[in-house]
């Protein structure tokens, strides 16, 4: 493992990255890139060693919305956007890789948009299933994110103050200040734990009756799926990546967040009606179980490695 400082400027960091990887991968067999594509592409090319890169979303629409350069959203932004050097450069590093994965047809979709010559496929994310609990519910609603604007976590206040009802919000992000401000403000019930480790989250997320990920983008959530698995139902935004695992009324409900006041009705009715609660939640484990198991995930990403040779 190697450790850079961030304190060094960012070419710096990518030269430096860019020649461990590179000096790693010469030792190898096959690669797989999770992150670091633009360093891992051009270490690659030297050493031709083979590469599957993964990837969960589009970087280049990323930062452009942390920075404030764009407010489109991820689907407009890859119809009317160049991406500019940024775009170009990412093109670069992932045609020297040599195949590609997603978790979502969507995200699979924009790749190809992007000008990438090599192979790129779909791999739905897995997890490992937990198992109903038996923890007392102490929230209405969690939900698990990056605190970035695409997720929507202010939506999801403004409809806890509204509807009275309690919201755990776990991780951090660039909006934490915002969001506990708009919390104070509107006087809402909502617990900001900040960021935790995996096992406290699992323990949280047990806590409330739904699991809300109300984001205008998704590719395919690590958290939804193990709150799934853990039995907790999931109110979803109707982003690709949500409904492709969501079945309305099955594991959990899709809602339009295109209108804050009837998203907010909707939200309210599922949580009162405690009638289908016990089929959606069953409905919740097992489709994990069926789907997006983490032994599933692992066998088809080997097999996929494999192929590389």
């Amino acid at each position: 493992m190697r450790f850079i400082n961030r304190s060094l400027t960012k070419p710096l960091r990518m030269i430096l990255t860019t020649k461990y990887i590179f000096l790693s991968s010469i030792r190898s067999d096959l690669i797989f890139a999770n992150g670091l594509y633009e360093e891992t592409g051009v270490a690659v090319r030297f050493s031709r060693t083979p590469t599957l890169g993964k990837i969960v979303g589009d970087p280049v629409w990323e930062r452009a919305r942390n920075s404030g350069s764009t407010k489109l959203t991820i689907e407009s932004f890859n119809n009317v956007e160049s991406g500019g050097f940024q775009r170009k450069l990412l093109k670069f590093a992932l045609n020297g890789f040599k195949e590609i994965i997603t978790p979502s047809q969507q995200l699979a979709d924009f790749v190809k948009k992007w000008g990438i010559s090599n192979p790129v496929s779909m791999i739905s994310n897995g997890v490992q299933v937990l198992g109903m609990s038996n923890q007392p519910k102490e929230f209405d609603l969690v939900t698990v994110s990056r605190l970035v604007p695409w997720k929507n976590v202010d939506l999801l206040i403004r409809i806890a103050a509204k509807k009275n009802l309690k919201l755990c919000v776990i991780g951090d992000g660039p909006e934490n200040l915002k969001l506990h401000s708009l919390a104070t403000e509107l006087n809402a019930q909502v617990t900001f734990t900040g960021a935790l480790a995996q096992d406290k989250v699992s323990q949280q997320v047990a806590k409330a009756k739904y699991f809300a990920l109300l984001s205008t983008y998704e590719g395919m959530s690590f958290a939804l799926l193990e709150a799934l698995g853990a039995g907790i139902p999931a109110i979803v935004s109707n982003a690709a990546g949500n409904v492709a695992v969501i079945q309305n009324g099955v594991n959990g409900y899709v809602v339009d967040i295109s209108n804050e006041i009837s998203c907010g009705n909707l939200i309210a009715e599922i949580l009162s009606s405690s009638s289908d609660y016990q089929k959606v939640s069953e409905g919740a484990l097992q489709s994990v179980i069926k789907n997006y198991s983490i032994d599933r995930t692992l066998a088809n990403t080997e097999t996929k490695l494999l192929s590389l040779k």
